[in-house]
């Protein structure tokens, strides 16, 4: 083995020897005779500026030179003694690089050197040896070789790696989401003058899109607030935010980088309300206090939550409207709402209180529900009543047609009922069965009830009101049969319609100021006779009534027709063309409830003011012409009774 190293480091060592002597023959021109001049230096080579920092491999160091000598050059050589933890390629701590031929003075010259950077090394700077080695022609074999050396400055500054991330990947559909994005520096190098724009996809909106961050150090990090709004319809898909990244890096070149961060978008947190009354027992002809919670037992907070209370007969609301609002009720919280309630005498065992809710949910959408509560009403002993309940719906029939009913057994009972049989006859005086039904229900439970339809025809002379027979048994918890009648009332109404059948104007075409008649025929096409029938123009607009403003017509049966003349003047300011005057019929009908129908008649009126003045000018002149003939009229008829009378007085005395 020392056989092998004594040749090698003698041959190293006579090398060496040997490079210094050659220096040391060759002239060396100083660096202030200015041979060259280093205009740039870079990371990079001349299509790009590059990052490098500790742990770079093969990275690129480019160079700007002027030659600023007098002779040309054949060419040139640059060499670099690199400090430590910089070396070539080959892990060289000198490199050198071979410029092109023909060098003359004003030329700029680029080179690029090929280094590594230890893992190791610290950022910062790094003065470096650097050597422009000149090759001048010579008449000779050798070409005449000069060296300039300078100090130069190697940055360090690191690299920028910016990486995005979030702490909640998971968004909320239909509200604001308060996104807070994390941007970390992974690198060795400091990002600076740093703007952060965020956008997002459709039925995503970003309230605050910009974000600027003066620097971020390698290994710093610093988390965004950006506020989110995600639409109700992306409940369940993913969603995701583009981030693009613009900075200056550790050398003061402008960087920017796209990236993106995913998410899942959650359905929004469903609220859900439980109402409750208490006390659910009232007592009769009493204000009872009771109080009405609303439990918000969802996982979701609601807001603008607005009550309308609506209680049924028997019940009354004392000193409120019903309405009541609450500014937000929170998942898991309750709401308690006072109520004064008066139940008017009644022999109705329960009754209903219609609550009505309008919300704002998680999602911001606009929720509306109805709830029912039933009350009971304490109103006698419940062993004195009959633990059937039997109800038709609705209990206003009307003649003359057939009517859909909804006939409802019910067990207002303390204890089960069995084997329940209901039968209702096929014909009565006034109203008809269409169906023969024998209903028959195996059990019913206290509170229970059962429903069935059936429809029923009322004929058109029947009373206003009429009393239908059920019959109805039953098996109760002693086992005997019971067997009840029932007579169900039901109010009867008849059905009041007019139409008009004709009408006549005359004239038939008025003219602008001209009086003129409209004569209706009425017919009451309904089921049923209207009672104190009367008629009036309704709200006039450009005429005005001549003579009479509402006839009394009286009573109107079924398809008879009745006519009614009323005057009109059209106004100077009434539009020319189709016109149409309105009729306010009023009557009452079987029940004696009053109604009001409106009907309107198409009028054309001509435009013919100046005709229509023309004669009336023409008749007042006639007037004006012959103011005598009154007083000759007056005149004639005197003389006439005057004869009539003497005639009488011949006469009796002739019979005489």
């Amino acid at each position: 083995m020392k056989r092998i190293l004594s040749p090698v480091l003698i041959l190293s060592l006579v090398f060496t020897a040997l490079l210094f002597v050659g220096i040391g023959a060759i002239p060396t021109r100083a660096q202030e005779t200015g041979e060259f001049a280093i205009m740039d230096m870079w990371w990079g080579d001349e299509t790009q500026r590059i990052e490098v920092g500790p742990g770079s491999v093969n990275v690129p160091l480019s160079m700007k030179i002027l030659y600023k000598g007098d002779d040309p050059l054949i060419y040139a050589r640059m060499r670099m003694q690199l400090p430590e933890g910089i070396t070539g390629i080959d892990g060289s701590s000198m490199v050198s690089v071979y410029t092109r031929s023909n060098i003359q003075k004003g030329d700029v010259i680029t080179v690029t050197f090929k280094l590594n950077i230890d893992k190791n090394l610290k950022t910062g700077t790094y003065p470096t040896f650097f050597t422009f080695q000149g090759f001048l022609s010579n008449p000779g074999d050798k070409p005449e070789v000069f060296n300039s050396v300078t100090m130069i400055n190697l940055q360090v500054n690191g690299e920028v790696k910016i990486k995005a991330d979030t702490v909640d990947n998971t968004l909320v559909a239909g509200s604001k989401n308060d996104v807070k994005i994390v941007l970390r520096n992974e690198g060795t190098g400091t990002a600076t003058k740093m703007k952060v724009l965020v956008t997002a996809g459709q039925q995503m909106s970003v309230l605050d899109p910009e974000v600027e961050v003066e620097s971020l150090a390698a290994g710093q990090s610093i988390t965004l607030d950006v506020p989110i709004y995600v639409s109700s319809s992306l409940g369940g898909m993913p969603a995701s935010l583009t981030l693009a990244i613009s900075y200056l890096d550790a050398y003061q070149n402008s960087r920017s980088l796209t990236t993106e961060i995913g998410f899942v978008v959650a359905y929004p947190a469903s609220p859900s309300l439980q109402l409750e009354i208490s006390p659910n027992e009232l007592v009769m002809t009493y204000v009872n206090e009771a109080v009405l919670k609303v439990s918000n037992v969802g996982a979701g907070p609601i807001s603008e939550l607005s009550i309308t209370v609506t209680p049924s007969s028997p019940l009354v609301l004392i000193g409120s409207d019903g309405k009541f609002s609450v500014k937000s009720l929170e998942a898991g919280k309750s709401v308690v709402i006072p109520l004064s309630l008066y139940v008017t005498e009644t022999s109705v065992q329960s009754s209903q209180v219609l609550v009505s809710l309008s919300y704002i949910d998680a999602a911001n959408q606009l929720r509306t529900e109805s709830r029912q509560l039933n009350v009971f009403i304490t109103a006698r002993a419940q062993q004195l009543l009959s633990p059937i309940d039997i109800r038709i719906s609705p209990n206003i029939l009307y003649s003359g047609m057939i009517n859909n009913v909804s006939v409802t057994v019910r067990n207002i009972g303390s204890s089960p009922i069995r084997a329940i049989s209901l039968t209702f006859p096929v014909t009565s005086s006034s109203a008809t069965w269409l169906e023969e039904r024998v209903m028959s229900i195996d059990q019913l439970e206290p509170r229970e009830e059962y429903n069935f339809e059936t429809k029923i025809f009322v004929s058109s002379d029947a009373p206003s009101s009429l009393t239908l027979t059920l019959s109805a048994s039953y098996y109760g918890s002693d086992n005997v049969l019971k067997q009840e009648q029932r007579q169900v009332g039901v109010l009867v109404k008849g059905l009041v319609k007019f139409e008009v059948a004709d009408f006549t104007v005359l004239p038939e075409r008025p003219s602008i100021g001209q009086t003129f008649s409209i004569t209706l025929i009425l017919v009451n096409t309904g089921t049923s006779k209207a009672s104190s029938v009367s008629i009036q123009p309704g709200r006039l607009s450009g005429f005005k009534t001549f003579g009479q403003s509402r006839s009394f017509i009286g009573d109107v049966s079924v398809n008879t027709p009745t006519s009614v003349t009323f005057s009109f003047s059209s106004l100077n300011t009434t539009r020319p063309g189709l016109n149409e005057i309105p009729f306010i019929i009023s009557f009452r009908d079987s029940l004696g409830e009053s109604h009001t129908q409106e009907l309107r008649i198409p009028i054309m009126i001509s435009n013919q003011q100046g005709a229509q003045q023309t004669q009336t000018q023409t008749v007042r002149g006639m007037n004006q012409a012959s103011p005598f003939s009154a007083t000759n009229l007056v005149l004639l008829v005197v003389v006439g009774a005057v004869g009539v009378a003497v005639g009488l007085i011949v006469g009796r005395r002739t019979r005489k």
